[in-house]
C-alpha cells in the first residue's frame, strides 16, 4: 500500500478510536475538561496569592473555596426557586391539563377521526410530573459530575506551578523555553476568552432576570441562571434561553403576555450577542463561524448538552495550540476567522 493512503487510513482509524474513547470514558474526560477550564479561570488568583507569599496549597485551596462558595450561593438560589416551583406545581399542572383539554376539543372540531385519535394519544402521553422528574435526575447527575470536576481541579491547580520546571528537566534548554512560552501564551488566551465569555454570560443572565421580573414571570433567577449557562452555546443557547421562560409565561398568563416576553427577551439577547458581546470578547478568540458550528455539532454529539457548552472554548484551545506548533500552524490558520 502506498505511504500516503496508509497514513490517511491510520489517521482516520486513530480519530475513530479517540472519539470512541472520549464517548465511552465521558464520565472521566468531561469533568477533566471542565477542571482544566476552572484551573485557567482561577490561575490569576492563585498566582496573585503566591506573589504575596501565601503557600501554594493554601492559595490553591483558597481559590477553590472561593469558587465553591460562589457556586453554593448560586445553587442555593436556584434550589429555592425549584422548591418554590414544587409548591406551585399543582397550579401549573392544572393549567397544563386545562390547555391539553382545550387542545383535545380543538382536535375534535378541526381534524378527521384518525388524526383526532393520534393527536389525543400524543397529548395524553404528556406528563408535567415526568418532565420535572427527568429534570431533577439530570440535576443530580450534574452534581455528581461537579464532584469529580472539583477533585480534578484541586490537583491541576496545585500542580500547575511545577509544570515549567518539569518541562525544563525533560527537554533541552532551547526547546523547554519554547514549550513554556507557548503554554503561557495559550493559557493567557484561554483565560481571556473564558473570563470574557463568563462576564458576558453573567450580564446576559442578569438582564434576563430583570426582564422577567418586569413581566412578572415566575422563577426569574432560575431562568437567569440557565441563560448564564446556555449563553456558552453559540446561537442555539440563546434561542433556548428565550423559549423556556416564554413557555412559563404562556402557562402562567396567556399567549399575548408570552409573546411580549419573547419579543423583549429576543431583542435583549440579540443585542448582547451581536453587538455588546463581540466588543467584550474582542480578539480573545478568532474562530471561523463554520468551525464553531462544526465544533458545536461534534461536541454536542459526543458529550450532549455539556459538550455544547464547552464546544467553543475547547475548540479555541485547540486552535491556540495549533498556532504555537510549527507543523500544525496551517491548520490553526484555517480554523481562524477573518481577523
Amino acid at each position: 500500500m502506498p505511504q500516503r493512503p496508509l497514513s490517511l487510513f491510520l489517521g482516520l482509524a486513530l480519530t475513530i478510536i479517540i472519539c470512541w474513547l472520549l464517548q465511552v470514558l465521558k464520565f472521566f474526560f468531561l469533568p477533566l475538561v471542565f477542571a482544566i477550564f476552572i484551573a485557567f479561570l482561577l490561575n490569576p488568583l492563585v498566582e496573585w496569592l503566591r506573589r504575596i507569599k501565601v503557600p501554594n496549597i493554601i492559595a490553591s485551596l483558597a481559590a477553590l473555596l472561593a469558587l465553591i462558595a460562589f457556586v453554593y450561593l448560586i445553587g442555593t438560589i436556584v434550589l429555592q426557586s425549584l422548591v418554590a416551583f414544587q409548591d406551585d406545581f399543582p397550579r401549573y399542572e392544572a393549567r397544563v391539563q386545562e390547555m391539553i383539554s382545550k387542545s383535545k376539543e380543538l382536535a375534535n372540531l378541526n381534524l378527521g377521526i384518525v388524526e383526532q385519535e393520534r393527536l389525543q394519544a400524543e397529548l395524553s402521553r404528556f406528563s408535567l410530573s415526568s418532565l420535572v422528574a427527568s429534570t431533577l435526575n439530570s440535576f443530580f447527575s450534574l452534581l455528581w459530575q461537579a464532584l469529580f470536576t472539583f477533585v480534578f481541579a484541586i490537583y491541576l491547580i496545585m500542580g500547575r506551578h511545577k509544570l515549567p520546571e518539569k518541562i525544563r528537566r525533560a527537554f533541552s534548554d532551547g526547546r523547554a523555553c519554547l514549550i513554556n512560552e507557548g503554554l503561557d501564551n495559550i493559557g493567557q488566551q484561554v483565560q481571556r476568552y473564558i473570563w470574557a465569555k463568563t462576564l458576558t454570560s453573567f450580564i446576559t443572565g442578569g438582564l434576563v432576570v430583570i426582564v422577567l421580573l418586569s413581566f412578572g414571570v415566575d422563577f426569574p433567577i432560575t431562568w437567569g441562571f440557565f441563560t448564564f449557562l446556555l449563553n456558552f452555546i453559540p446561537t442555539i443557547g440563546v434561542a433556548i434561553a428565550s423559549l423556556l421562560p416564554t413557555l412559563v409565561a404562556f402557562i402562567q398568563y396567556d399567549w399575548i403576555h408570552a409573546l411580549w416576553v419573547l419579543i423583549v427577551l429576543t431583542g435583549v439577547l440579540m443585542t448582547l450577542g451581536n453587538i455588546i458581546e463581540p466588543k467584550i470578547l474582542g480578539d480573545s478568540v478568532n474562530l471561523s463561524p463554520l468551525v464553531a458550528l462544526f465544533a458545536l455539532i461534534f461536541w454536542g454529539w459526543l458529550w450532549g448538552a455539556a459538550g455544547m457548552i464547552i464546544a467553543v472554548p475547547l475548540t479555541a484551545m485547540l486552535k491556540f495550540t495549533f498556532d504555537h506548533i510549527e507543523s500544525m500552524r496551517p491548520l490553526g490558520v484555517m480554523m481562524g476567522g477573518d481577523k
